[in-house]
């Protein structure tokens, strides 16, 4: 059952005090196209980054040899995701393939500074199995790397040869893993190594690395001096600023300045893909990159005489560091802001329009690294249910022909507020009812008189408003009509298999409560019985209570799930509450025609 499996996977790193030298060997079988863009050849080149290219081979399922790739094969693609960068790649996209095939590539990269080492991923994704693997590092110095197994089976054997230490880890016979509903990102599943060296020699920029103070010390010494603001600057913010009173406004005032006069772009050249511009630059030229956007975010409000924190954050929706290593884990800066009454705002710089202090599950719930006096690994605000509501309100009539209309309010708040954004930023009506009709999940709808509000508060939300008409989505008999109490479709909450081997990740606290009126035809009566139920368990609540005053038939629905990663013993429970929701969501109102 597997997309893949790793034949053979083998790296060789040569550790010095200036550098590295990495040796790759690869043979990979593939099956299908599942992992195809994991197997692709890149191979990437900068000033400080040279890539040599060895051989590549593609067999056919008999291993008979039916492409051999030149370096001339490859296609040179410069790194279109930075505005000013040196770097390049040598890519050869694979295609055309016939499964099952065979993929065997070796190459050798050397790389002119000591700061990121690769990390040793022998499992590339679900889907894959592993027969030979092996990662060997050796170093003149025994007390230059630092390493961190992450659910390895197998711990680092040490040795020595020659002058040499040498550090060995091997995985081989694992049995493929298939991805299941609610899975964990395969980088918290599966084993790897992560490596990082005792010291930092970047381009003459030196510093111990033992610790996150360490990397935050060097960070610091990359940044000094980078906060100067021009004269006029600093006019600009103290005439923003100087009749506030309080701190919060003030912070907000600069973020939505720095936001309507400058626009992102990314800097990968050379120490400018770990400094920032200076913050004067980033006013004169209204540009920079997260980097440079966040030191000036830093630098204005310190002008304005209010403490924040450049901060070094592994952006990227479920993603974290092993706060256990420290090391380059981050990918993105963002700007920590303490206030006064033990509340702290996170701003995200590289975007034009983010609500102010709202960052979403790109950066929320994680461990960042503020550099503060004294650098520390802290967490980011997690956003609770309470945060993150969908609340629908509707007002529903039905006609005697089985039709319905629904006039809807629908609110959506907090990280749900995201998925909102396309639609209300969409280009024309049809887009926007296109893009609706995907959100609310419809299958025989037509929306009419649609206006959408949106809130940008530190929790913000958009409001939708518009009539639906939901054809033919009631069913009948001769005498009766069945209607669904799901008027906005549910998420389907039997998605996972009591035989699955991995654990259950709720990605989200989240919380969704229906408040609806359905008004009876004259004609017809409830036939249905009034009902109330509810259950509470360790991975949510959930509550549902239908009523009937006169014409009028209340249904009052609520749902509120927990974030969590659920182990092998409590999988069961997730699935029972899934299913008592499905089998409440299925209940139906029934009205009978008056004779």
């Amino acid at each position: 059952n597997s997309d893949a499996v790793v034949r053979n996977f083998e790296t060789k790193i040569i550790l010095s005090e200036s550098g590295y030298t990495e040796y790759t060997r690869k043979i990979i079988t593939l099956f299908n196209d599942n992992l195809l863009s994991e197997c692709s050849l890149v191979l990437y080149q900068a000033h400080d980054v040279k890539s040599k290219f060895i051989k590549a081979t593609i067999y056919d399922a008999d291993g008979i040899i039916i492409r051999k790739i030149k370096k001339s094969d490859l296609i040179d693609v410069g790194d279109f995701s930075n505005f000013s960068s040196d770097a390049h790649f040598n890519v050869y996209e694979l295609n055309d393939l016939k499964y099952p095939c065979t993929i065997e590539y070796e190459y050798e990269s050397t790389v002119d500074y000591l700061f990121i080492l690769p990390e040793w991923k022998p499992v590339m994704d679900y889907g894959t199995a592993v027969e030979n693997t092996s990662l060997t590092v050796y170093s003149k110095d025994t007390s230059l790397l630092r390493y961190y197994e992450k659910n390895m089976p197998n711990k680092t054997t040490i040795s020595k040869s020659d002058n040499l230490t040498v550090w060995e880890w091997r995985l081989n016979n694992f049995v493929s893993v298939k991805k299941e509903s609610k899975s964990l990102k395969a980088e918290d599943v599966f084993p790897c190594v992560l490596l990082a060296p005792k010291k930092i020699n970047y381009q003459n920029y030196k510093h111990d690395f033992d610790s996150w103070e360490d990397l935050g010390d060097w960070i610091k010494l990359l940044n000094k001096d980078k906060d100067v603001l021009s004269d006029a600057l600093k006019q600009k913010i103290h005439s923003l600023t100087d009749t506030l009173k309080d701190d919060y406004q003030k912070i907000k005032i600069l973020y939505e300045f720095m936001q309507n006069n400058t626009r992102y772009v990314s800097i990968q050249y050379g120490i400018g893909g770990f400094r920032p511009f200076e913050a004067k630059y980033v006013y004169e030229r209204g540009y920079g990159d997260c980097k440079a956007l966040s030191n000036y975010m830093y630098s204005i409000l310190k002008e304005a005489g209010i403490k924040a924190y450049y901060t070094l954050v592994k952006a990227g929706k479920y993603n974290n560091i092993i706060k256990e290593f420290p090391a380059s884990q981050f990918n993105h800066a963002i700007v920590c802001v303490p206030l006064k009454n033990n509340d702290t705002l996170w701003l995200e710089n590289t975007s034009q329009k983010m609500p102010f202090a709202f960052n979403g599950d790109f950066t929320d719930d994680r461990d960042v690294l503020i550099i503060s006096e004294t650098p520390s690994v802290v967490h980011t605000n997690i956003y609770t249910a309470n945060n993150n509501r969908t609340i629908n309100q509707i007002e529903a009539s039905v006609s005697a022909n089985g039709n319905v209309q629904l006039n809807l309010t629908h609110t959506t708040e907090g990280l749900s507020f995201e998925a909102i954004a396309p639609v209300y930023n969409a280009q024309s009506s049809v887009d926007r009812e296109k893009l609706l009709q995907s959100y609310f999940r419809f299958t025989n709808a037509e929306i009419n008189n649609i206006s959408i509000t949106e809130n940008k508060s530190r929790i913000p939300n958009y409001v939708i408003r518009g009539e639906i008409n939901l054809n033919n989505f009631t069913k009948q008999s001769s005498n009766r009509l069945f209607i669904p109490i799901s008027f906005i479709p549910k998420d389907d909450y039997i998605l996972i298999d009591s035989t699955r081997k991995t654990p259950v990740f709720e990605a989200m606290n989240y919380m969704v409560t229906d408040s609806v009126q359905l008004n009876i035809p004259d004609d017809f009566k409830l036939d249905s019985k009034e009902i109330s139920q509810e259950f509470h368990t360790k991975a949510g609540d959930y509550r549902l209570s239908i009523s009937q005053n006169n014409n009028l038939v209340r249904i009052n629905r609520y749902i509120k799930v927990n974030k969590a990663v659920y182990q092998n013993g409590e999988i069961g429970m997730v699935i029972d509450f899934y299913k008592k929701i499905k089998s409440a969501d299925t209940y139906m109102i029934i009205l009978k025609k008056l004779l």
